[in-house]
């Protein structure tokens, strides 16, 4: 595991909006853990917690792992999801409700 990994953890769940705590809570982990991960080079989660990170901070497991790996461009992200929704066995509703997130998530930014 890279030495950046912490690093990188801290800078995106502070750049999502997390607090140690709120995020602690989100990845079903300790408050103390989570500043241990993002702090101390020595932390090593375990596969499955740095899945929820991962997840949580919306990149993928080994963009956390490797020093060389850059965040996916928007563009990037985009097709990641879309590819994602198409694999699934979605409803017109459920995509229809996709939607609706979407509208609602564009409408707050502005």
């Amino acid at each position: 595991m890279s030495d950046g990994v912490g690093e990188k953890i801290r800078k995106l769940r502070i750049e999502r909006g997390y607090t140690l705590e709120s995020f602690a809570d989100v990845v079903s982990s300790k408050k103390a853990y989570i500043w241990q991960l993002e702090n101390k080079r020595t932390a090593r989660p375990s596969a499955d917690l740095l899945l929820k990170i991962a997840t949580a901070l919306n990149v993928a497991p080994d963009f956390l792992l490797d020093d060389n790996a850059t965040e996916p461009s928007k563009d990037q992200a985009v097709t990641a999801l879309f590819r994602k929704v198409s694999q699934k066995q979605l409803s017109k509703r459920d995509i229809d409700t996709l939607m609706s997130v979407v509208d609602g998530l564009a409408k707050n930014r502005k």
